[in-house]
């Protein structure tokens, strides 16, 4: 099977645009043979014709390349074993040169040969790139023009209008950090962030460390039919809202989306979460406790652990290109600070976007635990800069958890 061709049906039969593989370091020296004689007759008929694909009938009866029937599997695949396939012609090509060096005595050129090549093929693996300026204004100028022709929102929605607003939805490559001190409901507002993903036809994949998944369950079912989690748990849940949960179990049913739920434990690893997200393709990763994560490579102190596991997350994210978001917890020193991120500077550091949770400033001397609560959430760090805070309704008997004021920050203007 031809891989290289099996990539290129992909985006003719799915009509994804080129640039999509340029972006990812895809380009025409990735193809051999005839691959590389339908990817150049590709490449002009897009310049030729406005960024028009051609169609796979015209390829085939132009360049006179037959495809055969291909598996239907996502892009990333092609492209991953298009890319492993050019590696390892690198290898074997630096490897005859190397040899052919060695044997007539050229040690030194042969360690230079050798060090130019491991180079080279490390940026092949996904290593640092280097772009030109003039040649990444034009994509930076095709991806606003593409966003403006949406309708709706571009990213996946986060279910809280000011952030919607200012953020334009979590964004493929972001790493957002919902922190909070503990027992404050950080796991409540992921929970409505994965369920407006949900909603909005997204597939969401909660990743939870602190709950089982039979907890996530009853606080989705409870947002969404508007039922006391609590009373769902302890059996007490009226007539009406049972008929609510059985309406909205229906309704589930319907749906041609999924929303996948993985209940790891305490020696679960990123390397664990990767496996699922590339067995599942989820949309956007909501991640309940990301500090208790770890990855397998390393062993050493909390800090470092916490460390090593934000960098796998957001490498997780930009490989992927899938927003993931996650719960932190502050430290003794309070809320509202990136330095105050408990266990690691990483956490603040790597994140796209940084939210601080906590308790409304009228609410924050409560002794008495009440269903009807506010609670403040703090954009601290935006991808642009941009900061904020809104006022938002917890009431857990009604299981209504909304946005009812913008405290502070601007919300975008349409511009000219």
């Amino acid at each position: 099977m031809s891989v290289g061709l099996g990539l290129l049906h992909k985006i003719l039969t799915e009509r994804i645009p080129l640039t999509d593989l340029v972006e990812k370091g895809v380009d025409g020296d990735s193809f051999i043979d005839n691959e590389r004689v339908v990817y150049d007759y590709v490449s002009n008929h897009v310049s030729s014709y406005s960024g028009v694909l051609p169609q796979l009938a015209t390829v085939a009866q132009d360049t006179g390349v037959t495809f055969q029937s291909f598996p239907d599997e996502p892009l990333d695949y092609w492209i991953q074993r298009v890319e492993q396939r050019r590696r390892a012609s690198m290898m074997m090509h630096a490897v005859r040169e190397i040899t052919a060096l060695v044997t007539e005595g050229h040690i030194d050129e042969a360690m230079s040969q050798m060090q130019n090549g491991v180079v080279q093929i490390q940026a092949r693996g996904g290593g640092s790139s280097l772009v030109k300026f003039t040649d990444s204004v034009p994509r930076v100028i095709a991806e606003h023009d593409r966003v403006q022709r949406l309708s709706g929102r571009n990213g996946v929605p986060f279910g809280i209008p000011y952030l919607d607003e200012i953020s334009d939805g979590a964004q493929a490559g972001d790493t957002v950090a919902i922190v909070g001190r503990p027992s404050l409901g950080k796991s409540y507002i992921l929970a409505a962030m994965a369920l407006a993903a949900f909603l909005f036809g997204a597939t969401p994949l909660v990743a939870t460390y602190e709950m089982n998944y039979i907890q996530w369950t009853r606080r989705l079912l409870a947002l969404m039919a508007h039922v006391s989690a609590s009373l769902i748990r302890l059996g007490k849940v009226g007539h009406f809202g049972r008929l609510r949960l059985l309406e909205h179990s229906r309704v589930l049913e319907d749906m041609s989306n999924q929303l996948y739920l993985m209940q790891g434990t305490i020696k679960s690893t990123v390397e664990d979460l990767i496996l699922i997200c590339q067995e599942v393709r989820p949309s956007a990763l909501y991640v309940d406790g990301a500090y208790l994560l770890r990855t397998s490579l390393k062993q050493g102190a909390r800090w470092e652990r916490v460390a090593d596991t934000a960098e796998a997350l957001k490498l997780l994210a930009m490989e992927m290109n899938i927003p993931v978001i996650s719960t932190y917890q502050f430290n003794r020193k309070g809320a509202g600070e990136l330095a105050n991120i408990g266990s690691s500077d990483a956490v603040g550091q790597l994140a796209s976007i940084v939210i601080s949770l906590d308790n409304d400033e009228d609410q924050a001397d409560l002794r008495t635990f009440s269903p009807r609560q506010y609670k403040t959430l703090e954009l601290i760090k935006g991808r642009e800069g941009e900061r904020g805070k809104v006022k938002m309704l917890y009431d857990l008997l009604t299981m209504n958890i909304t946005q009812t004021e913008v405290i502070s920050g601007y919300i975008k203007d349409e511009e000219e």
